[in-house]
């Protein structure tokens, strides 16, 4: 359990997709965000394979109940039934996540990395670390949260998250990398160094370059 006094709680609002096809449609999204946020999500449980395979077979079944066959509606509400608890499954792995990060803002991130709610929100505060559209064509703003009074900062960013570039070091926990590619989604990280040592990689972010 995390030492924080604020727990953000992942949830899945199932009144909001009361129909099979917008509950099929939501999940293959969380799916995609799973899948995209692989180096939080590394072991699944159960895994993306198994959960897109069941969700693919409950949309063939509800495909069936529209030819209005005997049985169709019986069979698309089984399948329907373990669907959910996948939903429930993976509710708990990302909690399990969240429990183990190091503050609430880092919980909270990791919640909707998944795609899922949070039932209890922490007070707004900033990110620990961001990617926002500069003014200019190309052009990504970093920020981060402060490591320290007195710290340096080194940025890199990738386009496959394999490579990795190197951008700048500052004095200050943000940046600006202009020349992007538009249209590309591009990843970024940094590293502080404070009086302590050399601080981890951060966690990586990526955003769509206007």
């Amino acid at each position: 359990m995390p030492n924080y006094r604020v727990r953000p709680i992942a949830v899945f609002h199932f009144r909001n997709y009361r129909s099979v096809p917008s509950l099929i449609t939501r999940l293959r999204f969380i799916i995609s965000l799973v899948e995209e946020h692989s180096d939080i999500f590394i072991l699944p449980k159960p895994s993306v394979a198994a959960v897109a395979d069941r969700l693919k077979k409950l949309d063939a079944a509800q495909q069936l109940t529209l030819s209005r066959r005997r049985g169709s509606v019986a069979m698309r509400n089984a399948k329907y039934t373990i669907v959910v608890k996948d939903i429930y499954a993976w509710l708990a792995y990302v909690q399990e996540l969240a429990d183990e990060a190091q503050n609430p803002d880092k919980a909270a991130i990791i919640i909707r990395s998944a795609g899922f709610s949070i039932r209890k929100q922490p007070a707004r505060t900033k990110l620990p670390f961001e990617a926002k559209h500069g003014v200019s064509e190309g052009e990504i703003i970093l920020v981060a949260q402060a490591a320290d009074k007195r710290a340096s900062y080194k940025w890199e960013y990738s386009l496959n998250k394999t490579v990795w570039k190197e951008h700048t070091t500052t004095i200050k926990a943000t940046t600006v990398i202009k020349g992007l590619t538009p249209s590309t989604r591009v990843y970024f990280r940094y590293k502080a160094f404070t009086k302590e040592g050399e601080h981890g990689w951060s966690q990586v972010i990526s955003i769509i370059v206007l």
